[in-house]
């Protein structure tokens, strides 16, 4: 278990570090840091809602198992429309990291997977994560989330 938080802290932290590295790009420099900006944010809401759909098939059909419980349904449901949004907005809007439904989407994700995160640690009943693989691919998805937030705010002009 101590390994799982000391990863969770360390991805979380190398991360969001990296919008230090793009602290005043100018030129060029600042499209190739947005582009990969969007990726990021891409990448989080892609996985977040490709996942979700995922675990709403796997863990209701053929007839749902004790994870399907309301608060992970919502959870689940929440991935799918705040992730597909930020796919959405990133694919048709260049300037998506400067947008505010950018950030309330990202903050999303982030607030909802801290969440979890939380659920993990207490040894809640029925957490979302309920095995180590949730809660990996829960990390990944919170360290690109907020990742994605960071480096947006980082490369404000």
């Amino acid at each position: 278990m101590r390994i799982y938080r000391t990863a969770t802290v360390g991805i979380v932290v190398l991360v969001c570090s990296v919008g230090s590295a793009y602290a005043e790009p100018t030129g060029a420099d600042m499209g190739n840091s947005w582009t990969l900006q969007r990726s990021l944010a891409g990448a989080a809401g892609a996985i977040a809602a490709g996942e979700a759909l995922l675990l709403l098939i796997g863990m209701n059909v053929p007839q749902p198992t004790a994870w399907s419980t309301p608060s992970n349904i919502g959870l689940a449901l929440s991935d799918v429309l705040a992730g597909g949004a930020l796919v959405a907005l990133v694919s048709i809007d260049r300037d998506a990291p400067s947008r505010p439904w950018f950030y309330v989407l990202s903050s999303l994700l982030v607030v909802t997977h801290t969440y979890r995160e939380v659920e993990y640690f207490i040894g809640a009943d029925q957490p979302f994560a309920a095995n180590t693989p949730l809660f990996v691919l829960n990390n990944l998805k919170l360290a690109l989330a907020a990742g994605g937030i960071t480096l947006s705010i980082a490369l404000q002009p």
